[in-house]
């Protein structure tokens, strides 16, 4: 990203949580700064949760006029990121840097911010599903250690608060499942013991 434009990004970002109002128009290749920026303003105002994103975002093609959902726009940051997911439904064409309707060439789009009412979601404490299933309750130290590792690192980058986000919704399931056969249990203890190794070695 140039110099140049890093100001308006900031200033963008700014503006989002400050007036609650706000647009840009810029390339399309600095997607993933122009996030940043978002996440980095995010982080000073100690918001944690990508809902404000996908409620309160939408994007516009300044020729075409086709629009896409701050949902699909965070999936194809977090595909375009380095350490994010590969396929997760963002758009391909945005990702090779035009707009995303085919007869389009338009290599730039704008954001447009107003800022939605978010529901309050419950808070994350008690939905380490795997591990407290693994462990045998939320006072293991493995869970505590897992969930230190959500808070302190996975939910400050887009892409793992997008891994939380699908974890949330598959975790139920997979903990029904590890509950049912002691084996599988004791497979995931293991697992999750050698990860938890590897997180404390990273604090």
């Amino acid at each position: 990203m140039g110099e140049s434009m890093k100001p308006e990004f900031e200033k963008f970002a700014t503006e989002c949580f400050g007036a609650g109002a706000a647009e840009i128009t810029f390339e399309i290749s600095e997607l993933i700064p122009m996030f940043t920026c978002i996440v980095e303003e995010m982080n000073r105002k100690g918001i944690e949760k990508d809902t404000i994103i996908r409620k309160s975002l939408r994007s516009i093609c300044p020729e075409c006029g086709t629009g896409l959902s701050g949902e699909v726009l965070l999936r194809t940051a977090a595909e375009m990121s380095v350490a994010g997911p590969a396929n997760i439904g963002g758009s391909e064409r945005i990702k090779a840097g035009v707009c995303d309707k085919a007869d389009c060439s338009s290599k730039t789009i704008r954001f447009i911010w107003k800022r939605a009412a978010v529901p309050v979601e419950p808070p994350p404490s008690s939905k380490c599903f795997v591990a407290t299933v693994a462990f045998g309750g939320e006072g293991a130290p493995e869970v505590a250690t897992l969930r230190e590792f959500r808070d302190r690192t996975l939910v400050r980058s887009l892409p793992g608060r997008l891994f939380v986000r699908f974890y949330y919704r598959l975790g139920p399931s997979l903990a029904d499942g590890i509950e049912r056969w002691p084996r599988v249990r004791s497979g995931i203890r293991l697992i999750l013991r050698t990860i938890t190794r590897f997180v404390r070695a990273s604090f």
